[in-house]
């Protein structure tokens, strides 16, 4: 179930923690064109293994449009 229809929309989410991570993920399963900003840490494991979504569907590997630490390269978005 999808809880946004989001179209187009270029979204910047900061930090990966357990909420937000969820929330970047179905984000990007809506439809979104999220960028994710957090710490090299986190930076690293999504670039390697994406972001898994669980949700009442089951499980799943969504791919953010980047994720980095330094969001200046990320340029306009509608929502942040």
């Amino acid at each position: 179930m999808r809880f946004w229809d989001t179209g187009a929309m270029r979204v910047a989410v900061i930090g990966t923690g357990g909420v937000v991570a969820f929330l970047g993920g179905a984000l990007i399963d809506a439809g979104a064109e999220v960028h994710l900003v957090s710490t090299p840490r986190h930076v690293e494991a999504v670039r390697e293994r994406g972001l898994s979504l669980t949700t009442d569907e089951g499980a799943r590997v969504v791919t953010p449009a980047s994720v980095c630490v330094d969001p200046s390269g990320i340029g306009t978005v509608d929502v942040v």
